[in-house]
């Protein structure tokens, strides 16, 4: 189960990643006084991909805290036990005065 959760974790890492890029792509110049850039009058495209591929957005927000949430649980489950060998082993030392 948790391989089928990475895998649409990851498809929607992609899903976000290309509706930025298309985002950025499909948006129209600004059109400046001295006619330099080409002209819009046609709405901006760059919002379809953005409506279009939104809800891959909130599963990749989603997955990320979920990610590190576990990512973060784990690592504070090892700090804490490697903490309490090393506490241990000095209140050991510390005790027997031989160390």
């Amino acid at each position: 189960m948790r391989l089928i959760y990475l895998g649409i974790y990851f498809i929607s890492v992609l899903a976000t990643i290309m509706m930025f890029i298309l985002g950025n792509i499909l948006t129209e110049p600004l059109v400046t006084d001295s006619g330099m850039s080409g002209g819009g009058g046609n709405g901006n495209p760059g919002l379809f991909p953005l409506m279009v591929l939104f809800p891959f957005f909130l599963i990749f927000i989603y997955g990320t805290y979920w990610l590190f949430k576990k990512l973060i649980a784990s690592l504070a489950t090892k700090a804490v036990r490697n903490l309490t060998i090393i506490s241990s082993a000095v209140i050991g030392c510390h005790n027997k005065k031989s160390c």
